[in-house]
């Protein structure tokens, strides 16, 4: 099999090329696994690559006079909607006491939450590394980090249609494999790894470094996964995005154990039915 990279930015767009038959296998968080699975279900979350605890920001022009997190209130925050930009700003908001309904939420897309925020078409944005770094270096003067605890442990996951997955078994495995063998690459010599995110993304090394730490390298597919799937899952039908055929969806029909399991059962610790 010839491999061809397709280039998005955010999980949302990424699973979309998906479906749309754009992309056999693409990168994503979580949530657009849950959030499509209202829908249809012909596509598996086969593995993680790569978490993060603090991996998600609410920066905030202080310009709008926002200084904590109650400022929030009747202010315009951009989010990616159903994306994780969207649930973090709802975590972050109650976790903090405060109705998202009381925050006037802005739908943009991932290349327009930093322009936005820039032109003052919203107050603030719920945004991912590095991207929230790059954000608070660019305008450190009037930009402000919102601080939080770890809320939201985010994954970062492979995902596959399911007729690809099927027809081309052995192919999968390589995947994993490549993929296992690029995190020991990242374990065994970070600062290459640095390097070469330097090199693509084009970003200052000091960006990279600072939110190198908060990454965590690892193939697998952990339990945890599945309950933080249900915890987005509920936010989903309270937020009423349940609205397509699949009222109440069982996680398990996306998110497939089968190809880790194979690949190296130490790493698989789900069971399917």
């Amino acid at each position: 099999m010839t491999v061809k990279a397709v280039e998005c930015l955010g999980g949302v767009k990424c699973l979309d090329l998906a479906l749309e038959g754009k992309a056999d296998v693409i990168t994503c968080a979580e949530i657009p696994v849950v959030l499509n699975a209202f829908n249809r279900t012909d596509y598996s979350l086969i593995a993680t690559f790569v978490s993060n605890k603090d991996d998600m920001r609410i920066v905030a022009n202080t310009a709008s006079h926002i200084h904590k997190p109650r400022d929030l209130i009747g202010k315009r925050l951009g989010v990616i909607n159903k994306g994780t930009s969207q649930y973090y700003a709802d975590l972050f908001l109650l976790f903090y006491q405060i109705d998202p309904a009381s925050v006037t939420h802005v739908n943009l897309s991932a290349e327009e939450l930093l322009p936005a925020l820039e032109a003052g078409k919203v107050d603030a944005i719920s945004v991912w590394e590095p991207l929230g770094e790059i954000a608070l270096r660019e305008n450190s003067r009037d930009y402000k980090r919102l601080e939080a605890p770890s809320i939201y442990a985010q994954t970062f996951n492979l995902v596959v249609m399911d007729a690809i997955k099927d027809q081309h078994r052995e192919d999968i495995q390589k995947l994993l494999k490549s993929v296992k063998q690029a995190i020991d690459i990242i374990h065994q010599n970070p600062a290459y790894s640095k390097a070469l995110l330097v090199h693509r993304l084009d970003l200052p090394l000091d960006v990279v470094n600072k939110v190198w730490r908060g990454f965590r390298y690892e193939l697998s597919l952990r339990p945890s996964l599945l309950t933080t799937m249900r915890g987005q899952l509920n936010w989903a039908i309270d937020s009423g995005y349940a609205t397509g055929p699949n009222k109440t969806p069982n996680l398990l029909d996306v998110v497939d154990p089968q190809p880790l399991k194979r690949f190296d059962p130490a790493l698989e610790g789900l069971q399917k039915p």
